[in-house]
């Protein structure tokens, strides 16, 4: 009943049934089971009463793990009944544990589990909540014809315009593909909140998570290789972690210091391997800087331009970056787009060598004005003979096509959005599509196999667009625009293809 793709209704479900602090990690099947007992002692008490020995049966301890069954799931959750009791013995072996323990001590036996239900209770409901929530969804999507086209609508927040919060940055888990967080900018003022929620497009009441910072937040990213760590970069040039698993409040933060940024954070990115990365960010006045997991460690590189080769007195250019990107592939390749139209190819380890003159930048010149936003084409597919081009949008009102690989000329330039270019995305599951957003209120669907000059599909917004993002998967597009709302659409791959 959850989905037609097995391997999503697995992640789905195990990873939703998740208490209130410690939802967004996943869930193993004992965890599950342990649980429904928990649940199960609160129907021991009419028991107790008729039992005068104060001693519980096995027989009589099955039934109560069928009743709780049957109440939790029994509403056609068929699949997740499936996914939680497909071990039989472990779950006999469990029950007779814990009968022998309540043999022992009933009394004790129940005020500890009553505390843990007291604790769990929450995250019983959250589970049913969201399985009944896809069962709606799932039924939506069966009544829909193929003549809707490549999308269907799967989660709308629009109460951040209450709460005066326009979304300002959209960031998804590389690792839960639902999983995705944003921050914000107060619309009294057009200053930066000092909140990150953290959201699951499949639950639409509100945000998984509240995290809070003492300064206001820039940009904030998932951890690629820990579901539990989210780094924020600081409008006080700061960088801090949080640890979901101990609240919401940061558990580090990076230390003032005179080499390190003293100006707002303007972009993060993770390079690196599991084994070894670091976090890469960037200020606004021409630095980048290279930390250490933990942030107690700092590596400053500042950013210059050599504007003139050929004399003798070279005149060292300060840049000013917008944005950066990176390939996951080649981490120690660092993109960045500046103020002044250019990207700019930044090597790690040759930049290291070489000090603060990073005269070994490659130059991308193509663009007019600011540029917005650059995406990698990251597929996992080996395949994909996409994986060396990346996309760059600028408020020149123009996407360019580029293959690093083949030298510094653009290799296509789109002119169809009628105002700045705001964000542009690659497709991960089809490496050949990928979406741009633009002020002018309209997402538009490209695939690079096709025709450029006009998209193979238009949606539109009405009202200028912020973000738009593909998951992981690149089964779910999200956006935020200028009014406060969060809309995830569920993306048709099939008919993408």
């Amino acid at each position: 009943f959850v989905s037609s793709n097995q391997s999503f209704a697995e992640s789905t479900i195990l990873e939703s049934m998740i208490p209130q602090k410690t939802r967004v990690r996943s869930l193993d099947l004992f965890s599950c089971k342990s649980l429904l007992l928990q649940k199960s002692v609160q129907k021991l008490k009419p028991i107790e009463k008729n039992i005068q020995t104060e001693t519980i049966t096995l027989k009589e301890i099955k039934n109560v793990r069928k009743k709780s069954q049957t109440s939790a799931i029994g509403k056609g959750l068929t699949t997740g009944n499936n996914y939680l009791f497909k071990e039989e013995k472990k779950i006999n072996k469990e029950i007779t544990e814990f009968k022998e323990s309540t043999d022992v001590d009933v009394n004790k036996s129940k005020q500890v589990d009553l505390n843990n239900i007291n604790k769990n209770i929450f995250g019983v409901s959250k589970i049913i909540d969201k399985l009944l929530l896809q069962s709606d969804v799932q039924n939506k999507n069966t009544k829909k014809t193929k003549s809707e086209g490549l999308f269907e609508n799967l989660f709308k927040y629009s109460n951040l315009s209450k709460e005066k919060l326009i979304p300002n940055h959209l960031s998804w888990s590389q690792i839960i593909s639902e999983l995705f967080l944003t921050t914000f900018i107060r619309a009294d003022d057009y200053e930066y909140s000092d909140s990150i929620y953290i959201w699951n497009a499949n639950y639409q009441s509100g945000p998984e998570f509240q995290l809070k910072c003492n300064s206001p937040v820039n940009k904030a990213i998932f951890s690629l290789f820990n579901q539990e760590i989210i780094y924020a970069g600081l409008e006080n040039g700061r960088i801090c972690m949080f640890d979901l698993r101990h609240g919401n409040l940061p558990v580090c933060e990076s230390q003032p210091g005179f080499e390190k940024h003293r100006s707002p954070i303007i972009d993060l990115h993770m390079s690196g391997s599991r084994n070894s990365y670091n976090i890469i960010s960037i200020e606004e006045y021409g630095c980048m800087g290279v930390w250490s997991p933990n942030l107690d460690q700092f590596k400053r590189m500042d950013l210059f331009q050599i504007s003139n080769k050929e004399k003798t007195d070279e005149i060292l250019q300060n840049i000013e970056p917008t944005c950066l990107s990176f390939i996951y592939s080649e981490s120690n390749n660092i993109f960045l787009g500046s103020t002044d139209g250019k990207i700019y190819n930044y090597s790690l380890l040759k930049s290291g060598e070489q000090s603060n003159k990073n005269s070994n930048a490659v130059v991308f010149n193509g663009h007019q004005s600011y540029i917005s936003s650059i995406s990698f084409n990251n597929s996992k597919k080996l395949n994909s003979k996409y994986s060396n081009y990346f996309l760059s949008g600028s408020m020149d009102w123009s996407i360019k096509v580029w293959n690093f690989k083949q030298g510094t000329n653009w290799l296509h330039n789109i002119c169809v959005h009628k105002d700045m270019i705001t964000d542009i995305s690659w497709n991960n599951g089809v490496p050949s599509v990928f979406a741009s957003s633009s002020n002018d209120g309209v997402v538009n669907i490209f695939n690079i196999e096709k025709q450029l000059s006009s998209p193979i599909e238009t949606l539109n917004v009405n009202v200028p667009v912020i973000n738009c993002k593909f998951n992981k998967n690149g089964n779910m597009l999200a956006l935020t625009t200028d009014d406060g709302e969060i809309e995830v659409k569920r993306v048709n791959l099939k008919n993408l293809n």
